[in-house]
C-alpha cells in the first residue's frame, strides 16, 4: 500500500511532501505498535521504564527498514548501509530518552493512565523531529 501511494505521488508532488506522507503512514503504523506493546506491559506490571523501552525497541528494526525503504527510497546510497544504521541507533537512543524520561516524569507526578494518554502524544512530537534527522541526517 505504502508503495503504490509514493508511485502514486512520485510524479505529481515533491520529494519533500511525498516523503512526509509516507514518513506518516509509516509513523503511524509504528506508534500504533508502540503505543500498544507499552500499554500492555505496563498494564500486566512491568515499568514504565521497561515498557517504553520493549514499545520503542519493536518499532526500531521495523521503523528502520521501512523508512529507508519506502518513505527515503530515492536516497540511494544502499552502500551506507551501516554508517545509516549507526546514525539511526544514536538517534533512537536519543529520542528513547526523552520519551522514556518524559513518561517516568508523568507517571510519578500523575499516575500510570496519564502516561498511557501522554506516550501517543510525545511520541507524535519526538516523530516530527525524527522526520528531519531521518531526511537529513540518517538516511542521507
Amino acid at each position: 500500500m505504502i508503495k503504490n501511494i509514493r508511485v502514486f505521488y512520485e510524479d505529481r508532488v515533491p520529494d519533500f511532501v511525498t516523503e512526509a506522507v509516507c514518513f506518516l503512514l509509516v509513523g503511524g503504523f509504528l506508534l500504533a505498535l508502540d503505543s500498544f506493546i507499552f500499554y500492555l506491559s505496563t498494564n500486566t506490571g512491568v515499568s514504565v521504564l521497561w515498557g517504553n523501552i520493549l514499545g520503542r525497541i519493536a518499532g526500531a528494526f521495523t521503523g528502520f527498514i521501512l523508512n529507508k525503504i519506502f518513505t527515503f527510497s530515492k536516497n540511494k546510497n544502499g552502500g551506507k548501509i551501516l554508517i545509516q544504521s549507526l546514525r539511526y541507533i544514536f538517534f533512537w537512543m536519543v529520542v528513547t530518552s526523552i520519551s522514556t524520561l518524559s513518561l517516568y516524569i508523568i507517571t510519578n507526578a500523575l499516575e500510570l493512565k496519564a502516561a498511557w494518554i501522554a506516550k501517543p502524544i510525545i511520541e507524535a512530537v519526538l516523530a516530527f523531529l525524527s522526520f528531519f534527522a531521518s531526511k537529513y541526517w540518517i538516511y542521507k
